[in-house]
């Protein structure tokens, strides 16, 4: 992935919680949790790490084993974020919101991917949900289709 240095890229979202990623400590790190108690648990998994002779540290961090996995955690990260935005009827099933995202991703992906693929941030005339679509593609790729959307489990 090429130049990924972009304050807003690793920004959270405005209703972050740490408690929602996989792999906690390091990947809430990445996405800009500073806090303190994240902090000691990473210092903590990165000790426990050190004092070991055959751990590998994605293990000990709790991370996926490649940084193409990691990538596609974070993106799924930003993909369920952007399903809570999409504008569904309240007891729209699980299949009914997979179908939704693919569908925004798949119009993003062909009407405003390329033009912006290039840029640092979303651009301010952005609406959130295009901007959190726009983290999720620098990531990685979308799912190819509404069954591996569906796999993200959305809420």
């Amino acid at each position: 992935m090429s130049n990924i240095d972009s304050s807003e890229l690793f920004s959270e979202p405005s209703d972050f919680d740490p408690q929602e990623l996989p792999c906690r400590a390091a990947l809430a790190f990445i996405l800009g949790d500073t806090s303190e108690d994240n902090l000691v648990e990473l210092r903590a998994d990165l000790l426990r790490w050190a004092r070991q002779d055959d751990l590998a540290l994605h293990r000990v961090l709790g991370l996926p084993p490649s940084p193409c996995s990691v990538r596609r955690e974070l993106r799924d990260f930003y993909l369920r974020e952007a399903a809570a935005l999409l504008q569904l009827e309240p007891e729209a099933s699980g299949w009914a919101r997979s179908v939704a995202l693919y569908e925004a991703a798949c119009a993003f992906e062909l009407r405003t991917w390329e033009s912006w693929a290039d840029f640092d941030r979303a651009p301010s005339r952005a609406s959130p949900l295009q901007r959190l679509l726009w983290k999720a593609r620098k990531w990685a790729k979308f799912p190819d289709c509404d069954r591996q959307f569906h796999n993200l489990r959305l809420k």
